[in-house]
């Protein structure tokens, strides 16, 4: 299994999945073990914990006790997809201002552009006296959606708001294609987690089919002189979701997780792998086995451009989020849905 699961120099794990596509049962159930064994261990004197991994206990019910975060590697994906959608994207950011600011569209979900230090994270999350984040986006959603009443209703639709593109047909088409590889990955993680979990993969394929996925391109300018209290690029947080799954450009000194002491730990860009960080959504599922990921974007010691891409996963927003519970455990969370 250690071909399977690494470690690099800074303790995170590596997952390399790629035996998981040979639709071998025995070879698919490994890749689901190094999840859930927890093979990468961090000594607790150097303040390090756990990385996305398990220890097993005595009532055969497994616990995450790490960042909720892991390197995944072995995805099929064609790399010329996740170049051509950073070139066009650089593209796109580098247009005059007028031109962005008619792609901004009001929306809950972060469809279309959204100007530079025009969100508040600090703010989002309860903390007032900071500074706009110096960050600007481009985001979208499905790129369909079905025609059914629980996607279409006044009291959910905006979970599927509109999607707006700019007149650039290859910026279009790359974000296609890399919502389509996106898409895919997400579903052979669910698969993978169904079996970590020991449920019926049926189960969060299901609940993700038709679900309102947000991407969001995410650019860092160079800052030479952050502002007051702007002590972040962007402020701590975890995400709402179940997966996020991120590609970043190779600058260093700027994404950061949080691990269960509370020592943060930084996450250089590992080349031609997926960062993937467990959000609020699947630690409420599983009863907070897994745990969701406090991370944040620091400013590098070096003033750089930074560029990041983020596929936010969520499922259908009538899908029932009952938790997962194993052994003995006791629901910690009454049933919701994402609504």
């Amino acid at each position: 299994m250690t071909d399977i699961l690494r470690r690099l120099d800074n303790g995170m794990a590596v997952l390399d999945i790629s035996t998981f596509y040979t639709q071998n049962k025995q070879a698919q159930e490994e890749v689901a073990a190094c999840l859930k064994q927890g093979i990468v261990k961090h000594q607790a004197e150097e303040n390090l914990s756990y990385f996305f991994l398990f220890k097993l206990k005595r009532t055969s019910f497994l616990e995450m006790e790490g960042v909720g975060s892991l390197w995944i590697t072995g995805t099929g994906i064609d790399q010329s997809i996740v170049k051509k959608m950073f070139d066009e994207t650089t593209k796109f950011f580098q247009m005059p201002l007028e031109y962005k600011r008619k792609l901004i569209k009001r929306s809950k979900m972060g469809r279309g552009y959204i100007p530079f230090e025009t969100e508040n994270g600090n703010k989002f999350a309860g903390r007032d006296g900071f500074p706009n984040d110096p960050i600007e986006k481009f985001g979208i959603g499905p790129l369909h959606v079905p025609n059914e009443e629980v996607f279409t209703c006044d009291e959910l639709s905006w979970f599927y708001d509109d999607n707006v593109w700019p007149d650039r047909p290859r910026f279009e088409l790359a974000w296609r294609d890399y919502t389509h590889a996106m898409r895919n990955l997400l579903f052979v993680i669910l698969r993978i987690s169904s079996m970590a979990l020991g449920i019926d993969e049926e189960k969060l394929i299901k609940a993700h089919y038709n679900g309102p996925f947000s991407l969001k391109g995410m650019n860092y300018p160079k800052v030479e002189n952050p502002k007051e209290n702007q002590n972040a690029r962007f402020p701590e947080h975890t995400d709402i979701g179940t997966f996020t799954i991120l590609s970043m450009t190779d600058a260093k000194d700027s994404l950061q997780v949080k691990n269960v002491s509370g020592n943060w730990i930084p996450v250089d860009p590992e080349p031609g792998c997926f960062f993937l960080n467990i959000g609020e959504t699947m630690a409420r599922w599983t009863n907070d086995r897994w745990r969701a990921t406090p991370h944040r974007v620091i400013w590098p010691s070096i003033p750089q451009q930074r560029m990041s891409f983020g596929f936010f996963a969520l499922p259908r927003p009538d899908t029932p989020i009952d938790c997962i519970i194993q052994g003995s455990e006791n629901k910690k969370y009454p049933s919701i849905t994402m609504n």
